[in-house]
C-alpha cells in the first residue's frame, strides 16, 4: 500500500512540474526566427479549402511566411492589428494578427501593397488565420 502511495505522490510531482513549465514556458520569437516554409496567400487559401485536414496536417502550428496583397487593415480595441491578404475567393482571405508581444513598425504598409508576412498558422475559420505575425521587410 505504501508503494503505490509514493507512486502516485510521485506521479502527481512529476506531472505538476510538467505542467508548471508547460505553462510558464517562453514564447517562441517569430521576428527572429526562421519560417519553416514560404507561400502566396491564394496558394495556402486553397490548400484549405480543397482539403482541410491535409491543409491542417502541413500547415497549422508551423511558422509560416506569406506573401499577398492587403485587403484591409483592423485595429482592434485591445490595441492589436490584424491584416487580411487577399485571395480570389470571395469569402476567405488570410488573416494575419500581428504579434502584440513585439513592437513593429506599421508605417508604411496599406491597403492594396504586397506584402510579406510570417506567423503561426493556427487553422481555418473562414480565413487561413496566422498568429503572432510579424511583417518582413
Amino acid at each position: 500500500m505504501k508503494k503505490v502511495m509514493l507512486t502516485a505522490l510521485v506521479l502527481i510531482v512529476v506531472m505538476a512540474g510538467a505542467g508548471y513549465w508547460y505553462w510558464n514556458k517562453p514564447h517562441e520569437d517569430v521576428a527572429n526566427a526562421e519560417p519553416e516554409l514560404s507561400i502566396n496567400a491564394q496558394e495556402i487559401v486553397t490548400a484549405f479549402v480543397t482539403n482541410e485536414q491535409e491543409a491542417n496536417t502541413k500547415y497549422v502550428g508551423k511558422l509560416i511566411e506569406v506573401r499577398g496583397k492587403i485587403f484591409q487593415i483592423d485595429e482592434t480595441e485591445d490595441g492589436s492589428t490584424n491584416i487580411l491578404l487577399e485571395t480570389s475567393e470571395p469569402m476567405n482571405t488570410v488573416l494575419c494578427q500581428l504579434d502584440p508581444l513585439q513592437k513593429q513598425s506599421k508605417e508604411g504598409i496599406a491597403v492594396g501593397q504586397t506584402i510579406n508576412v510570417k506567423g503561426i498558422c493556427s487553422g481555418f475559420t473562414a480565413d487561413v488565420v496566422l498568429d503572432r505575425c510579424h511583417i518582413i521587410k
